[in-house]
């Protein structure tokens, strides 16, 4: 997404039409789900069992759909343990599920030659997706899309955030009580925390995938770095040493401070005369830490952490592939 111009007045209204665009940019894979209201792994099985035979009718593929639905519910909920694939006696009630559960439910179109063949399909499909206890094939690759989507539609939003606040800022006088105008400081602060929560959704992003990493829910950087740290690992160090350098970054640090003083005290924020506000710098500067030495007026401050925000989505490619890499040697 362009980002809007720094000089000049903005057109509020040409961000929303760039936004609209981005959300409404799906590949032809994503639309095929939307149409035919199946999950990924919902239309991998859909299109197991519909391709390249029989034809059917559009009401014999309503019937299938609700067959995937409930043969992959079941499988997930009953079936497809911890390390199913090691002992015979699961893969075995795997398989028995597989061909219960598609005798009963396809359409008569669906022959004996035709039923053997998609029960070994089917069958040969799950024991290559999905490693049991929640793992799977879908859930390794949906982390990157999920929290992909959630980061960059955070930008978005600190963007769009942004946009605003600069055409605020020439009648931002203070009010008063010489405080800033609740409308201004409300867009400065949602900018700032949705920069902050791209971080954390990174951090869960990586817990999703690797084994023993804190619940997502639970998961900060310096979590995810304290848990990468009890592993030996050498793609668990570059991990490790990845989310560091983004966690220990001056800007993000100086701003997750400004954010905490903002929710839990309060945040002062200085009006310059001739017109502006600046933010405050910190009280603490974390051990290790430089601080951040650059501008503090609130337009600019938020162009920094802007760009601070880009460059963690261009690491992304990086921490996925270093994850994925660390979740498959923890499984050997």
């Amino acid at each position: 997404m362009k980002e809007p111009a720094q000089d000049g007045p903005l057109n509020v209204d040409s961000l929303f039409e760039e936004l609209k665009e981005l959300a409404q940019s799906l590949t032809v894979e994503q639309e095929r789900h939307v149409r035919e209201e199946l999950t990924e792994e919902e239309l991998a099985l859909f299109d197991l069992l519909t391709k390249p035979e029989p034809e059917l009718t559009a009401a014999q593929e309503a019937q299938i759909k609700k067959v995937v639905r409930q043969l992959l519910a079941r499988l997930k909920w009953e079936l497809l343990v911890l390390d199913w694939k090691k002992r015979q006696q699961t893969r075995a009630a795997v398989e028995v599920t597989i061909n219960g559960e598609l005798d009963a439910g396809l359409p008569d179109v669906y022959d004996r030659r035709i039923y053997s063949k998609k029960c070994t399909r089917v069958f040969q499909h799950i024991f290559e997706s999905y490693q049991g206890a929640g793992r799977s094939i879908y859930e390794e690759a949906a982390w990157v899309h999920r929290y992909i989507e959630a980061m960059e539609r955070k930008l978005d939003i600190a963007i769009y955030h942004l946009a605003v606040l600069r055409e605020l800022l020439p009648f931002a006088a203070p009010d008063e009580h010489n405080l800033p105008a609740v409308p201004l400081q409300a867009h400065f602060e949602a900018a700032g925390r949705a920069i902050v929560a791209m971080l954390d959704q990174l951090a869960s992003g990586v817990a999703s995938v690797v084994p023993g990493m804190p619940a997502v829910h639970k998961a900060t950087p310096r979590r995810v770095v304290r848990a990468l740290e009890a592993s030996t690992q050498p793609t668990a160090l570059e991990l490790k040493e990845l989310i560091k350098r983004l966690d220990g970054d001056s800007r993000i640090n100086d701003l997750r401070d400004v954010r905490n003083r903002s929710t839990h005290r309060f945040d002062e924020k200085e009006y310059l005369h001739g017109g502006g506000w600046t933010v405050n710098p910190p009280q603490y500067v974390p051990d290790g830490v430089l601080p951040y030495q650059g501008s503090r007026r609130l337009s600019e401050y938020l162009q920094v952490m802007v760009e601070y925000g880009r460059e963690v989505l261009a690491v992304i490619p990086n921490v996925e592939k270093l994850a994925e890499s660390l979740a498959a040697d923890l499984e050997q």
